[in-house]
């Protein structure tokens, strides 16, 4: 089964419910037996993303560096091991993507802002138009968000919205103070947060957990840029470059003088 984990702000191994998740399928052998998980490993540099957060030369830099930190830890693991690197937007490269390497599962981490949120459900709608299941997990937050607020009763409060007749709290139906928020956190999770999960390096050496490498997906690389609008060739596999802009200023740039449009889609690895 060919399993892909998205990474997206969980640039790590260790303590990433998303990430062990991939390993999921590991059980779902029809006769019982372990399930042989070939994973692939995937981020995207989405050229919209300073249209939605505030985004500068240095958070540029510092997420280029833990890309190349994730994919040297991965190939520490196993040399089959890469991070690829996908540019364009997420909704429209990664269901292809999914597509031209005959993925049949994704696993991604839970994002709690509304775009992120926006962007999930558009992605999830179109992966499942073509059969590939998806899995979502918490690990952003020490709680689910969705799971706090579900679990959230307001008190009464004389604060109330106007000419609606309930609280503040009431309408909005999340805690307005700090100190309402530990209360709830002490009433529905007294243990306090979950313990740090093992790191998928512990299960990544079982064998049974495999790569199809990058030689086995270079025509795949191929055909996904030409159908990306990108030039056909696979070159250049390595990390990078990146370079964000806003409108005409350029906010970061890792290209040298060779720097193209930040909206043209390619592949590298």
């Amino acid at each position: 089964m060919r399993v892909l984990h998205w990474f997206r702000k969980g640039l790590r191994l260790h303590d990433n419910p998303a990430l062990l998740a991939s390993l999921k399928p590991l059980a779902a052998g029809p006769d019982g037996s372990a399930t042989t998980v070939e994973l692939l490993f995937v981020f995207i540099l989405d050229p919209s993303l300073p249209d939605h957060i505030d985004i500068g030369f240095r958070r540029c830099k510092f997420l280029l560096e833990c890309l190349q930190s994730l994919d040297h830890s991965l190939s520490k693991l196993n040399p089959e091991f890469r991070l690829l690197t996908l540019r364009g937007r997420p909704e429209e490269v990664l269901p292809k993507a999914c597509r031209a390497w005959g993925v049949e599962h994704v696993t991604y981490e839970e994002d709690t802002d509304a775009y992120g949120r926006s962007r999930d459900a558009a992605v999830r709608d179109l992966l499942a138009q073509s059969h590939i299941s998806v899995s979502v997990h918490s690990g952003h937050t020490l709680w689910a968000l969705d799971w706090l607020r579900s679990k959230y009763v307001p008190p009464p409060t004389r604060t109330a919205v106007e000419g609606s007749g309930v609280s503040v709290s009431q309408a909005l139906g999340i805690p307005l103070t700090y100190q309402s928020f530990c209360a709830l956190t002490r009433r529905v999770a007294p243990q306090g947060p979950a313990r740090p999960l093992p790191s998928f390096a512990e299960y990544s050496g079982q064998g049974i957990v495999s790569s199809p490498g990058l030689e086995s997906l270079v025509g795949s690389f191929v055909d996904l840029r030409c159908s990306l609008g990108a030039p056909a060739s696979v070159d250049d596999m390595d990390i990078g470059p990146i370079c964000y802009s806003r409108g005409s200023k350029k906010l970061f740039c890792d290209t040298g003088s060779n720097c193209g449009s930040i909206g043209s889609s390619e592949v590298l690895s």
